[in-house]
């Protein structure tokens, strides 16, 4: 994956802050990535809320290369007018904010929430905990139990979330 094209949820940056399955693939691209600020509160205060200091955690990520973007107008008005075609999947302000900044940037968007693969909004959304990575032609796709042995059986133990021992 080249850098500078993620952006990330804060789902899937919650995931590799807490060593979840599927949070190896954000620390992958950590280095270059974005993420909204809408997206950045909901992580510092799930992290408070945890009684995790924050701002240790803050420092860290902003030194590993992640930064925080603004909520612009522009994703205000892209945030509103995805509602209406997205509410009945359930998404929230914050699901919205991040779609809207994707959609804004051109960026990939990276997340851990399963109902995103529905989306068909005009970027590409990486389920952390769905998605593999071939590493032949560094393309996403989506692997049942049988491609995912054939994944690892070849020798490609890298990817997404892979536990060796399936």
């Amino acid at each position: 994956m080249s850098r500078e094209e993620w952006l990330v949820d804060a789902s899937a940056l919650l995931a590799a802050i807490h060593k979840e399955r599927g949070g190896d693939a954000v620390r992958e691209v950590i280095d270059g990535s974005v993420i909204s600020a809408v997206n950045w509160s909901e992580v510092l205060q799930k992290l408070e809320q945890a009684d995790i200091d924050r701002e240790q955690v803050e420092t860290a990520l902003k030194a590993l290369g992640l930064k925080v973007i603004e909520f612009t107008g522009k994703d205000a008005s892209i945030a509103a007018g995805l509602w209406k075609a997205l509410r009945k999947l359930g998404l929230s302000f914050a699901d919205r904010a991040c779609l809207a900044a994707g959609l804004r940037m051109g960026r990939k968007v990276m997340t851990a929430d399963r109902i995103w693969k529905t989306l068909d909004i005009g970027i590409e959304v990486w389920v952390i905990r769905e998605r593999i990575r071939l590493l032949a032609g560094e393309r996403p796709c989506v692997a049942g139990m049988a491609g995912l042995r054939e994944v690892l059986q070849s020798g490609y133990r890298r990817g997404f979330g892979l536990r060796s021992s399936l």
